[in-house]
């Protein structure tokens, strides 16, 4: 099986996150205070170059007032969409 960062999903999650946040109007800089977490990693999180586990992700959503459950709603029905 091939790697989830690799898997095309994957990239549709990330797309969703980063949407999240720019329509939340919150910067990656602003996230990364509310997360007490540097900036770079929630740009490693936005581009995959490091894996966001549930917890993360979790907190992103709450992080940008974003319910978890919706972005989660939200990638389903993409996955679901002809590609």
């Amino acid at each position: 099986m091939e790697k989830t960062l690799f898997r095309p999903e994957y990239r549709v999650l990330l797309g969703l996150i980063r949407q999240a946040r720019n329509d939340a109007g919150v910067t990656q800089e602003e996230l990364a205070s509310r997360l007490a977490v540097p900036r770079s990693t929630v740009t490693k999180w936005e581009t995959g170059q490091q894996r966001m586990d549930l917890l993360e992700f979790w907190s992103f959503c709450e992080g940008i007032e974003a319910d978890p459950l919706e972005v989660l709603t939200r990638f389903k029905e993409a996955r679901k969409a002809p590609r």
